[in-house]
């Protein structure tokens, strides 16, 4: 499902499971169902495509519960993958699923469960620990808590306890 027309505000209500989620329009908001019991998820193989405008503050995609302080629940599937930049991030509960990385956006202090709110540069180094497997993608296997992107310095020492496995 594709979210656009910034104008209006998208209710996401009731329990969903996406296979594909994506809101590229900038100052777009989600909001999702706080009601006790449901969660919205993507699915194993799924992807959430989440990003705004990096022009502007006014220009981030805004993930918004349907109830102000309370957490709306939103889980991605072992085996989903997530793009997530330029977001504004209130009241969401991730922690059903995988972390759910968001790169130059905002919310750390903002009522949210395991989302995690990272800043890159180009030539990051980004060294593999595996300390949670061998899957590249998982963000506790690198030491800076994030899967390696296009521009960063990778580097994979010898003595780990386990080693990436291309997928």
């Amino acid at each position: 499902i594709v979210f656009t027309n910034a104008a209006r505000v998208s209710k996401i209500l009731g329990s969903t499971t996406f296979y594909n989620l994506v809101c590229t329009e900038p100052n777009k908001e989600l909001q999702f169902d706080a009601t006790a019991g449901v969660t919205n998820s993507i699915a194993a193989g799924g992807r959430l495509t989440l990003q705004g405008d990096a022009d502007a503050d006014d220009h981030r995609v805004k993930v918004r519960s349907t109830v102000a302080d309370t957490m709306a629940a939103l889980a991605l599937a072992d085996g989903a993958s997530a793009v997530v930049k330029y977001v504004d991030v209130r009241d969401s509960d991730a922690s059903g699923g995988i972390t759910v990385v968001a790169e130059d956006s905002v919310g750390r202090d903002a009522n949210n469960l395991n989302w995690s709110f990272i800043s890159i540069r180009p030539g990051d180094i980004i060294v593999w620990t595996g300390d949670a497997g061998t899957g590249w993608a998982t963000p506790d296997n690198w030491n800076c808590g994030r899967a390696p992107v296009e521009t960063d310095d990778v580097r994979i020492p010898a003595g780990c306890v386990n080693y990436p496995v291309a997928a």
